[in-house]
C-alpha cells in the first residue's frame, strides 16, 4: 500500500512558536474559533462512559473493555466530538469515539466545527501541539490545562481537502503500525511462555527421562525424577519475618547503618542495596532478624502483584512484618530455590488466597509446609546454569522487541507531527501491507 501526503506550494514561516512554518495556502486559527467546547454536564450517567483510563497515551485509541466508573458529574460528548485529557496533557490522550456517552470532566469534548474530525483527532496527537498545551499547565502533582489557555492556540487550519488526504492517510498509516506492535506484543508473549515451561521443565525434572520419574506430593508438578527428595520447604530452610521499629523512636533509625527491606524491595529480583537503615538498638529490641545474604526474600502481603514475588539476597539486611526471609540449609542451593517459588508465583498467590480474597496473605506457616522439589547437589547447580541461559536469552529478546516498540511508537509520533503541519511531500509515506 502506498499513501500520498502532503500539499503543493511554498513554506512560509508563521511566527509563531508552533507551527514554526506552514505551506503556502493554509491558515491558522485560535483553535476556540475552530471547534466548540461542550460544556454539558450530567449527574448520574447511563449508558458509555470513558474515562482517562480507557485511552491509550499517544495513539488515539479507546479500550472501552477497562473499567471506569463515573464519580459525580460526567462531561456529555456526542458522535463526531474529540476528547483531549486536560490532566497530564503531556500523555497526549485523544480519543474520536463513535457514540454519545459520557466521559470524565478531565477530558475537554471538542465538537469541530472548521476543521475535520480526522484531521483534528491527529492535530491534538501531534508533539507540537501537546507540548505547547504542557508548557502551560497548573499544578505541580496533578498539572493540568486551562481553557483558556488551550482555545487561544493557533492552530493549522489546511485547505478540507488536504484535511481529508491527510486523515485517511494517517488512519491507514497508524493502523498499518499498530499492526505492526501487535504483531511484536504477540510474538515476545508466546516467547514468554515457551521460556517459562522450558524453565519449568528443568526446574522439575531436570534432565531426566519419563521413564526414569515418579509420582510426587508437590500439588505443580506430578512427577518428579527418581532420587530427587521432595519434603515441606521447612525441613530444609529456616523462615523468618520480621518488624517496623516505630518512626518516632530516634535510637531505630537515626545514623542506622543496618539495611532494612520492605516488600516493595522484591521486585528487584537480586536485591543488592538498601533505601532505609535501622540501628542495632532497633534489631535487639524491636525482634528484627538478621538474615544473611543468600537468603530468599518472599512479600507475604502487598498491594497489586506484590505479594507472593520472591527476590534474592545479595548482602546481609533485616526485613519488615510484611517479608518473609528463607535460609536454606547446605541441602538447597538459592538460587535453585529462588527460581522455583518465582516459577510458582501464581500458584503461590492462588493458594494463599483463601478463596480469592484481595486481603489475602501469605504467613511463614504457609511456607514452612509449602512442598518443594530438592535434587542432589550437583543437578541443582547444573538446573540453575541452563536456567540462567533461558532467562538471559528471553531478556534478550524482550531488549530488543522493546527497542523496536519504541522506535515504531515514536516514528508514528513524528510522522503525525509532520503530517498535520504539511511536511511530508507527495508520496513521502510508503509502506508495504504483507
Amino acid at each position: 500500500m502506498t499513501a500520498a501526503l502532503a500539499p503543493a506550494g511554498s513554506i512560509t514561516e508563521t511566527g509563531l512558536p508552533w507551527p514554526a512554518v506552514l505551506p503556502g495556502g493554509w491558515q491558522t486559527l485560535r483553535l476556540k474559533y475552530a471547534v466548540s467546547l461542550r460544556k454539558d454536564r450530567v449527574d448520574r450517567p447511563a449508558g458509555q462512559y470513558i474515562g482517562l483510563e480507557n485511552i491509550a497515551p499517544q495513539t488515539g485509541s479507546l479500550d472501552l473493555e477497562e473499567d471506569s466508573t463515573a464519580e459525580g458529574l460526567s462531561g456529555v460528548y456526542k458522535n463526531g466530538d474529540v476528547l483531549f485529557g486536560r490532566l497530564r496533557p503531556y500523555l497526549a490522550k485523544v480519543a474520536a469515539p463513535e457514540t454519545d456517552g459520557t466521559c470524565s470532566t478531565e477530558l475537554f469534548v471538542l465538537e469541530p466545527r472548521k476543521l475535520r474530525r480526522d484531521y483534528l483527532k491527529y492535530l491534538l496527537l501531534s508533539d507540537g501541539f501537546v507540548e505547547l498545551v504542557n508548557s502551560a499547565t497548573y499544578g505541580v502533582k496533578m498539572p493540568r490545562a486551562d481553557w483558556g489557555f488551550v482555545g487561544n492556540i493557533r492552530i493549522p487550519v489546511p485547505p478540507e481537502h488536504f484535511q481529508l488526504e491527510i486523515g485517511r492517510t494517517l488512519d491507514a498509516f497508524v493502523a498499518f503500525i499498530d499492526e505492526l506492535i501487535g504483531k511484536l506484543v504477540s510474538t515476545i508473549a508466546l516467547q514468554r511462555t515457551v521460556a517459562q515451561r522450558s524453565v519449568e521443565r528443568l526446574l522439575f525434572s531436570g534432565f531426566a527421562s519419563s521413564a526414569t520419574k515418579r509420582r510426587s506430593r508437590l500439588p505443580y508438578a506430578p512427577e518428579i525424577p527418581r532420587g530427587w527428595f521432595d519434603g515441606k520447604l521447612g525441613y530444609f530452610a529456616v523462615i523468618q519475618n520480621g518488624s517496623t521499629p516505630r518512626r518516632e523512636v530516634l535510637r531505630y533509625w537515626q545514623d542506622g547503618s543496618i539495611p532494612w527491606l520492605t516488600s516493595g524491595k522484591v521486585h528487584e529480583g537480586a536485591i543488592e542495596s538498601a533505601d532505609q537503615f535501622v540501628t542495632e538498638a532497633a534489631v535487639r529490641e524491636c525482634h528484627l532478624p538478621l538474615v544473611p545474604r543468600e537468603s530468599i526474600l518472599v512479600a507475604i502481603t502487598g498491594e497489586g502483584r506484590t505479594r507472593g514475588v520472591a527476590a534474592i539476597l545479595r548482602q546481609p539486611a533485616t526485613i519488615n512484618q510484611h517479608v518473609a526471609a528463607i535460609t536454606p540449609d547446605k541441602r538447597l542451593r538459592p538460587t535453585y530455590l529462588w527460581r522455583v517459588l518465582q516459577s510458582q508465583y501464581e500458584w503461590l498467590r492462588g493458594e494463599s488466597a483463601g478463596g480469592g480474597s484481595t486481603r489475602a496473605a501469605i504467613t511463614c506457616e504457609f511456607l514452612r509446609h509449602l512442598p518443594i522439589p530438592v535434587p542432589p547437589l550437583e543437578e541443582q547447580d547444573a538446573i540453575c546454569q541452563e536456567v540462567e541461559i533461558v532467562v538471559q536469552e528471553t531478556e534478550k529478546l524482550d531488549s530488543a522487541v522493546a527497542q523496536t516498540l519504541q522506535r515504531l511508537r515514536a516514528y508514528r509520533r513524528t510522522v503525525i507531527s509532520q503530517a498535520v503541519v504539511g511536511l511530508l511531500p507527495t508520496g513521502s509515506l510508503t509502506w508495504t501491507r504483507q
